[in-house]
């Protein structure tokens, strides 16, 4: 039924019929027969394979050099199909793009400078993870946790995704039975956003499935309502949870980034824009702020992709990386 109503935004769907003996063609629906005959055909397996959907460009390190996925469908990296065209420019000098970066995190008020380096890696590490440039290495779950409500956790989750031109995927902790957070968790895979975010965590966070997508490097197995069990590819997806005083496994610590905000005094005047705040700022015009992310990875490309050797992270690859990008904006 719902590819009976997907099918009708693509274009006036026609039928043949006999009229006075000649064959003359009509607009009719689509009937649920003819659904199902579209959905078993076995040309829809010779479709181009799709890795990952994304609202905004995606830069990929190819075979003959830094290829921009935009505007429709590119090959690279499995298959990217980018819905919007949206204008990049990297042409402006590397401290540009950090400043621009770094007005986007002016307003929270981080614990310490090391809270606010992990903010920055976490506005960088999409771009990275989406374009394939840790091939099947994990990244964290970024942990944004306040002393307080209110303190802009949530908020830097959704601007994080804005630079992207995405909105997270929210999912909210259930215990058990139907709906719970491995079913949530599999539903928001089905639906193919690249930001997904359990929010406002309560208590104990446990849950097998969870650490088992935060480490995949391919295909793992989750079950959604009313459906068996799907083979779904999390590498190219981002993890975040927002908490006032999570408690979760050792395991999920290891594998977390955790960034810790505090609430900004009363009468703390926050930064205005013509759009409104901030996030209203960015979503008017994500490929402002996606072009500086874009340049600062391109710095690191241009010093022969640095690693740091010393990060005491269970993900060393995105953490040694992130590290010598980090310390070389933040210098």
């Amino acid at each position: 039924q719902e590819f009976r109503s997907d099918a009708e935004h693509y274009g006036r769907l026609m039928a043949p019929r006999k009229v006075k003996g000649e064959v003359m063609y009509a607009e009719r629906p689509m009937s649920a027969d003819m659904a199902k005959a579209f959905l078993a055909a076995g040309e829809r397996r010779e479709l181009p394979p799709i890795a990952l959907l994304a609202a905004a460009p995606v830069m990929v390190e190819a075979e003959d050099g830094i290829v921009l996925a935009d505007g429709g469908y590119s090959p690279e990296c499995g298959g990217i199909y980018v819905k919007n065209h949206v204008e990049i420019d990297t042409d402006r000098g590397f401290e540009e793009a950090v400043g621009r970066l770094e007005s986007l995190l002016a307003d929270f008020d981080f614990v310490s400078d090391g809270d606010r380096a992990r903010a920055f890696a976490s506005l960088v590490t999409p771009a990275l993870r989406m374009g394939g440039w840790f091939g099947t290495e994990p990244v964290p779950v970024f942990v944004e946790e306040a002393d307080q409500s209110q303190s802009g956790k949530n908020f830097l989750q959704e601007l994080r995704a804005a630079i992207y031109g995405e909105a997270p995927d929210q999912i909210t902790v259930r215990r058990g039975g139907v709906g719970s957070l491995d079913e949530s968790l599999g539903s928001a895979l089905v639906r193919g956003r690249p930001f997904i975010q359990i929010d406002n965590v309560r208590g104990k966070i446990d849950s097998q499935l969870f650490e088992s997508l935060v480490t995949a490097r391919g295909t793992v197995s989750v079950r959604i309502p009313h459906h068996g069990d799907l083979a779904v590819d999390p590498t190219r997806r981002i993890f975040s949870i927002t908490s006032n005083g999570m408690e979760g496994t050792v395991d999920l610590a290891n594998r977390s980034c955790i960034t810790r905000i505090r609430k900004r005094e009363p009468g703390y005047q926050f930064a205005t824009y013509p759009e409104g705040n901030v996030l209203d700022h960015v979503r008017a015009d994500p490929g402002h702020y996606l072009s500086a992310v874009f340049r600062v990875i391109l710095e690191w490309v241009a010093h022969g992709k640095r690693r740091m050797t010393d990060t005491p992270h269970d993900f060393r690859v995105w953490a040694r990386t992130l590290d010598w990008i980090t310390d070389h904006a933040l210098d």
